[in-house]
C-alpha cells in the first residue's frame, strides 16, 4: 500500500504537527512544531490512543481536530478505547470556516 501511495505522489512525513491550516473551509497545509509549513490538499490526522498513555499520545491530535470543528465524544472507560457514539453511530463534523 505504501509503495502504491508513494508511486502516486503521496508524501509520508515523520514530524510533529502544530496545526492543520484551513483557508475558506479547505485544508491547505500543516504547520509543524518547528514552524515549517507543508502544503497539502488533504491530511490524515491520526490521534493516537489517549486511553493508554504509554503509547506516547499527547492529545494534540484531539486538540487539532476540535480546532477544526470536529466533535470528539468523551471516552466512556467501558471496553478497550470505545467512545460514546452519536445517535447514528458516527462522529460528527461541523463545516470548517
Amino acid at each position: 500500500m505504501v509503495k502504491t501511495a508513494k508511486a502516486g505522489g503521496t508524501k509520508f512525513i515523520n514530524a510533529s504537527a502544530r496545526e492543520i491550516i484551513v483557508n475558506d473551509g479547505n485544508v491547505t497545509g500543516v504547520r509543524l512544531i518547528d514552524g515549517k509549513i507543508i502544503p497539502a490538499d488533504s491530511v490524515i490526522l491520526a490521534t493516537g490512543g489517549m486511553s493508554y498513555p504509554l503509547t506516547g499520545s499527547t492529545g494534540d491530535g484531539y486538540k487539532m481536530a476540535e480546532a477544526l470543528g470536529w466533535h470528539i465524544p468523551p471516552w466512556t472507560g467501558r471496553g478497550r478505547g470505545r467512545r460514546k457514539r452519536q445517535d447514528d453511530g458516527a462522529f460528527r463534523q461541523k463545516r470548517v470556516g
